[in-house]
């Protein structure tokens, strides 16, 4: 869209924006997605800290829509394999999922076991929308550039506390708003906290908060224009071509699942015990055996996989 009618749009429909807005995060409260090169991650110290300074920028398409795109996902690892993938319900709860149907059979089966897989395999959501970075200390070559930024629901509860403050008479704030939004002050500390029985560092965001509201680059509409033109088109994130179809994600979990893991000494007994007593299948046993482990072990994707899920930390 033409900078000057995204202008005219943006500036005459703040209430339309405001709504619209609200909305969406009603609906999508409760995703895979091939990294982009472009997007921003939040570089820490040593101690596990982090912060930068960056602006919420608005759809480049509709300024009155919804700035960002939220994306379901499951990522999760079953013995030596990850299953890392998009969630078709991020397309609409008529997109039948096969990990999401498998949780609820676990879910209702009462077993509290099973539960616990379910909990583990269920979809996550994140939201993606484009942003302008204004300070970065620990890389600050990459301040003055559009980014894509993946970003979790507690700092969207301050997107939306923002644009509809609590208390009659505190200033609103559009964060994605050119005229009417704010820089944002992102800050990340690492918090100890336990993830199944075991304690692990994840990024905190509670810090994080709007600065005062002010124009974006003091309005000059060159730059500003300048920017626009710069934005990402977030909205193919979510293309339905991002998506594996029912039987391919089918094919990919059960591959995922079907995984040999390490087994109890007691059924590691029972399981050679059960190999002995047919004596003429023994050696077709440990080869098959044998062959299905040399799999496992060497399974390439394992690393990358990693990789993608640890990206996956909510913020």
């Amino acid at each position: 869209m033409d900078f000057k009618q995204f202008k005219k749009r943006s500036q005459t429909n703040i209430g339309a924006l405001t709504e619209k807005l609200l909305k969406d995060s009603e609906n999508q409260k409760g995703s895979s997605y091939t990294e982009n090169t472009n997007e921003f991650k939040l570089q820490t110290d040593k101690s596990g800290n982090g912060r930068a300074i960056i602006r919420f920028l608005p759809d480049p398409v509709d300024p009155e829509g919804i700035f960002y795109v939220s994306l379901y996902n499951h990522g999760f690892k079953v013995g030596n394999k990850w299953l890392i993938e998009n969630c078709p319900t991020t397309l609409g709860n008529d997109n039948p999922c096969p990990v999401c149907e498998a949780n609820v059979e676990l879910w209702n089966s009462g077993i509290e076991s099973n539960k616990g897989v379910a909990r583990d395999r269920k979809r996550k959501l994140s939201y993606y929308a484009n942003i302008y970075v204004i300070s970065n200390p620990a890389d600050p070559s990459i301040e003055g550039q559009v980014k894509l930024f993946r970003f979790g629901q507690k700092l969207l509860d301050k997107i939306k506390a923002a644009s509809k403050p609590e208390f009659e008479g505190d200033t609103v704030i559009l964060p994605h708003n050119y005229w009417e939004g704010a820089n944002f002050r992102l800050i990340s500390k690492t918090v100890k906290t336990t993830i199944g029985g075991k304690e692990v560092n994840m990024p905190n965001y509670d810090d994080s908060r709007f600065e005062d509201k002010s124009v974006f680059l003091g309005g000059d509409d060159d730059q500003i224009e300048e920017v626009h033109n710069q934005l990402i088109q977030i909205r193919e994130l979510v293309d339905p071509s991002k998506f594996k179809s029912y039987d391919e994600l089918q094919k990919r979990f059960s591959s995922v699942i079907k995984t040999r893991s390490v087994h109890s000494v007691e059924e590691q007994e029972k399981d050679l015990n059960e190999m002995l007593s047919d004596k003429e299948d023994i050696l077709a046993e440990l080869e098959s055996s044998y062959s299905k482990s040399r799999e496992v072990l060497s399974d390439s994707d394992e690393d990358e996989d990693l990789k993608r899920f640890m990206a996956l930390a909510d913020s």
